[in-house]
């Protein structure tokens, strides 16, 4: 059987353009695009493709965010995969790019002796190191002498393991290999828990999901950009842009609450609001907007307490509501959906039953409810005519699948 261990895919045209010298990147992108469907798509582990395919995965990576951000923003995104600069340096050598190597290693010994600075890095204005501004130029020049991306196809071109397929039938081809992994299906239920986790534990997910929630029509918290800290009338605060189900907003996170604002294009402040109030528009609008580039603050349309937050995020944990969230998913057609979004709306308890959380759930651009408890979960769809229930979960059914999604991890 075929496995991404002992056959790297890529397209016939791109091997012939390497070979001619007609074009000289095509195939390390196709390299690239094959390790990226089968971690992705394949949900194959690192060590389960091509080790040489992998490294040229990460070389690919390490040029594409240097060439858009510089090395602040490759470190800023990637520096919790600090395995990935490893096999970068290793690909780096074994095509004999010792002028790219070099200022990566260097990079790296950077990021060694300045761990709290290597925190920092963003990409952005003000937040980019000035010896990495002096790496960008190096790496500039020698990618004009020596660009990396022809370097790679040619190393790539002499890799044994590489099987040309006919361009049209690429796709079709990764997407057959993708499915070969005996693992597939646990893996994507392992990574999703995992996500869910993130979202239904972690503080500036649950508190920013919970207070978009609270604002009638949002439907909860999708996207939650990089949060910046900032100072409101002496109190600390987190502030970071969201994104709803069809919104953009403001979300301030504070020790004692996290509230919601209107994002508005233009500035709308006019009357003197009280101290905290007006500084957090200040804040918002002097620094927050300046870093997305866009966006004021208008009204405040929710407030929730962190004593909530915290008491539904320690209900939640404690009847392993993402696994139940997962199975009712699964159960409901959603296996293979990644982008779910969920939200904590409220606690409730309905006597002789278990307290249950109510989530709001987005996925595909539709808006799910579902509710957990320690003796079951069940998920709901809100259509024109009322509420239906879509289907339930029992504890016995939820703990199983807790079982099976773990396997050997």
């Amino acid at each position: 059987m075929t496995t991404p261990m002992d056959a790297i895919l890529v397209k016939r045209s791109s091997v012939e353009a390497a070979k001619a010298g007609a074009d000289t990147k095509s195939l390390a992108y196709d390299v690239f695009d094959f390790v990226h469907a089968m971690i992705w798509d394949g949900y194959y582990e690192s060590n389960q493709i091509n080790p040489k395919a992998v490294a040229l995965y990460h070389v690919e990576k390490y040029y594409g965010e240097v060439m858009n951000g510089g090395h602040s923003q490759f470190i800023h995104n990637t520096a919790a995969a600090g395995h990935s600069w490893n096999d970068a340096l290793e690909a780096l050598q074994a095509m004999g790019a010792s002028k790219h190597e070099d200022i990566l290693r260097r990079m790296i010994s950077w990021v060694e002796e300045n761990p709290e600075e290597a925190e920092k890095q963003t990409g952005f204005t003000g937040g980019i190191a000035p010896y990495l501004d002096q790496l960008d130029e190096e790496f500039y020049e020698v990618n004009r002498e020596s660009p990396l991306t022809d370097m790679t196809s040619q190393w790539a071109l002499g890799w044994d393991e590489l099987r040309a397929v006919d361009d049209d039938a690429f796709e079709r081809e990764l997407i057959k290999l993708t499915k070969l992994n005996p693992n597939r299906s646990r893996e994507m239920a392992s990574r999703r828990i995992d996500w869910l986790n993130r979202q239904i534990a972690e503080w500036l997910y649950a508190s920013t999901g919970m207070a978009a929630a609270a604002v009638p029509g949002d439907g909860g918290r999708r996207y939650l950009y990089s949060p910046l800290d900032a100072e409101a009338d002496g109190l600390d605060i987190l502030i970071c842009k969201i994104d709803t189900l069809d919104k953009t907003r403001w979300a301030v996170v504070s020790d004692s609450w996290t509230r919601i604002y209107e994002f508005l294009e233009e500035d709308s402040q006019g009357k003197s609001q009280d101290g905290l109030e007006d500084d957090i528009h200040s804040a918002i609008r002097q620094k927050a907007a300046a870093w997305y580039g866009r966006g004021h603050a208008g009204a405040q349309l929710s407030e929730v307490e962190a004593a909530r937050t915290e008491d539904i995020i320690n209900l939640a944990i404690s009847h392993n509501a993402a696994v139940a969230l997962d199975l009712l998913l699964r159960n409901a057609d959603y296996e293979s959906e990644t982008q779910v979004f969920v939200s904590a709306v409220r606690k409730s308890r309905i006597w002789p039953a278990p307290a249950s959380v109510e989530w709001a759930i987005i996925i595909k651009d539709e808006l799910l409810t579902a509710r957990t408890s320690a003796i079951g979960a069940s998920l709901t769809r809100e259509n024109s005519d009322g509420t239906t229930l879509m289907l339930t979960v029992d504890a016995r059914q939820i703990a199983k699948h807790h079982i099976w999604s773990v396997g050997d991890h």
